[in-house]
């Protein structure tokens, strides 16, 4: 650690000096006194574990509410608090070294792809018994169909990009994203395209043709219709790619949608044959691998404390381990190796220690990019990531986003593309010519100021995803009449999106669209206004037509009996 410093005023030490992790840490140290850690945390009310932590050298994050109290049972005067969390500020905007330039060799939240396929270890059973499956299919044997099954973050996507797909010539990989066909039509395309052999189409995140289904209002509608179908005619269409000779389909899928595959005849018959490769969590030996073989190919050894660490963390046991821990922990060793001097070439725990831990390195990653935005920047990251969830009744589930959605009359786009721009910096959020999503699902529970959007904005977010998804029916489909809103669930909409906040949430395309919806409905209660205004005027012409009718027939009538009352004298 370089030498610290302190510069010392009569109150002590000096917090606008501190420009770096170490003399922050040192400063801390400095003013607390005789007091132990744990006496200043129970003294402050603050939870110990984080309280040791600042004190060894982990920098308060911009909204916690316990710095202010620490501060005051070291002493420090209540004028000189916002300094020290200008300084905490200060020390967290300062960018770290990449230790000797070389690119970190974990993904981070990314799943391992063929790029990186050299450093994708603890899974080659697995790899093995994939490329078997699919050698299988190529030969002729049985239906042209293998099922990857696992939970979110056990490796699904890396297994496919990085194990299967180094192995064979001609593979084309897709997920289905909200136009599945299109996705697939883009994909046989490229495989069309190349030779006559062997041909392997990957399909990735094939839940999202469930997750990314419109909810949120129970309505089955045009809408659901439309998706059903859309996903009947994918299904249909893999199908009959499987049943060509020299080809294999092979789907990733998560596994609490196993009943919705299970329900579908195409993707039974990979389950009934039983073409399954499900991920399991990974055991000791293999995390090993994992932790320690892509520092050994440069020439890196992980501090065996290190690493007895991250397995404690993982909670790693005879039976195996925490089986989504997969994108936490290789984001956790990513930021060890982006903050780490690797003096000696060891990757340390010291150098752990600094990003929280697995628990916390996504926090901390996603913190630090949060607190570098403005109060107008904040608003616009909370709207960019929360689109890209879908929420349901029963589960949370990332999706891609078009750029379209990310268009507010009240934001110029060039904040809008720099926000994406600094979490995509950060690897939280992926780009693509298709649009933008988070990095992965992870990121929906290690982040807990996203979680708690979503918990808050449970129902908004059901209601806003199903607007988007409406307005875009319509778009697409010429702006038609019968793809507007019902009378009473335009209603319900406007009175939903009928605050300031909530309005200025909504695209443009949404604004248009629930417009149009109440534009519509106001001339239909405008023109049945006039026509029962017209009926009731037509009633009222009649009404008095037939009382002149009476009035007429009752004079001839009187006529008539006078005339009768003549002729009798």
């Amino acid at each position: 650690m370089p030498e610290c410093r302190m510069p010392f005023d009569a109150d002590g030490v000096e917090p606008s000096h501190i420009h770096s992790r170490a003399q922050f840490t040192a400063a801390l140290n400095a003013i607390a006194g005789g007091r132990t850690r744990r006496e200043i945390a129970a003294l402050a009310g603050a939870p110990e574990g984080t309280v040791l932590g600042w004190f060894a050298g982990t920098i308060p994050g911009l909204d916690t509410p316990y710095l202010a109290p620490v501060l005051r049972v070291c002493g420090v005067a209540e004028a000189k608090i916002p300094a020290w969390r200008a300084a905490a500020d200060r020390v967290l905007r300062t960018p770290t070294r990449t230790p000797k330039s070389v690119p970190a060799p974990y993904p981070g939240l990314p799943p391992y792809d063929s790029s990186c396929a050299a450093d994708f270890f603890g899974r080659d059973d697995l790899i093995a018994g994939l490329r078997a499956a699919v050698r299988n299919c190529l030969d002729g044997d049985g239906p042209g169909i293998v099922i990857v099954i696992g939970e979110s973050g056990a490796g699904k996507s890396s297994l496919l990009l990085a194990g299967l797909q180094p192995g064979f010539t001609d593979v084309a990989v897709l997920t289905p994203g909200p136009q599945p066909h299109a996705a697939l039509l883009r994909a046989l395309d490229t495989l069309n395209s190349r030779s006559d052999a062997d041909l392997v189409l990957v399909v990735d995140q094939c839940e999202e043709l469930w997750t990314l289904a419109p909810t949120g209002d129970g309505v089955d509608d045009a809408l659901d219709v439309r998706w059903r179908q859309l996903r009947e005619d994918f299904l249909a269409e893999l199908s009959g790619w499987a049943g060509r000779p020299r080809t294999a389909v092979v789907i990733g899928l998560r596994a609490d949608l196993f009943g919705f595959a299970a329900a579908d005849p195409f993707l039974r018959r990979g389950l009934d044959e039983g073409r399954l490769i499900p991920v399991t969590p990974m055991n000791r030996d293999q995390l090993l691998d994992v932790i320690r073989a892509p520092a050994g190919r440069r020439g890196v050894t992980v501090q065996p404390a290190l690493v007895e660490r991250l397995l404690e963390e993982l909670k790693v046991t005879e039976h195996g381990s925490d089986g989504g821990a997969l994108p936490l922990l290789c984001h956790a060793l990513q930021q060890t190796w982006t903050g780490a001097t690797l003096a000696g070439n060891v990757l340390t725990y010291e150098d752990y220690f600094h990003t929280g831990g697995i628990k916390k390195a996504v926090e901390r990653t996603a913190e630090r990019v949060y607190g570098y935005l403005d109060e107008h920047e904040r608003r616009v990251a909370r709207r960019i990531v929360t689109r890209c969830v879908v929420v349901t009744e029963e589960a949370t589930a990332r999706r891609r986003v078009h750029r379209g959605e990310l268009v507010w009359s009240d934001t110029p786009q060039s904040v809008v593309d720099s926000v994406i721009d600094r979490f995509a910096a950060a690897r939280l959020l992926t780009v693509t010519e298709s649009g933008v999503q988070l990095t992965h699902e992870a990121l929906v529970t290690a982040w807990p100021r996203l979680s708690g959007w979503i918990d808050t904005d449970r129902v908004t977010l059901q209601r806003h995803r199903r607007l988007g998804a409406e307005a875009h029916l319509w778009a697409d489909g010429g702006r038609r009449e019968q793809d507007l809103l019902t009378h009473g669930r335009t209603d319900e909409f406007q009175e939903w999106a009928d605050t300031e906040d909530r309005y200025k949430e909504l695209t443009v395309l949404e604004r248009e669209y629930l417009a149009a919806c109440t534009a519509h409905w106001a001339a239909v209660t405008e023109r049945d206004r006039r026509r029962v205004q017209e009926l009731a005027h037509t009633v009222d012409e009649l009404g008095r037509t037939v009382r002149q009718r009476d009035t007429t027939v009752r004079a001839l009538e009187r006529s008539e009996r006078k005339l009768l009352r003549g002729s009798w004298r």
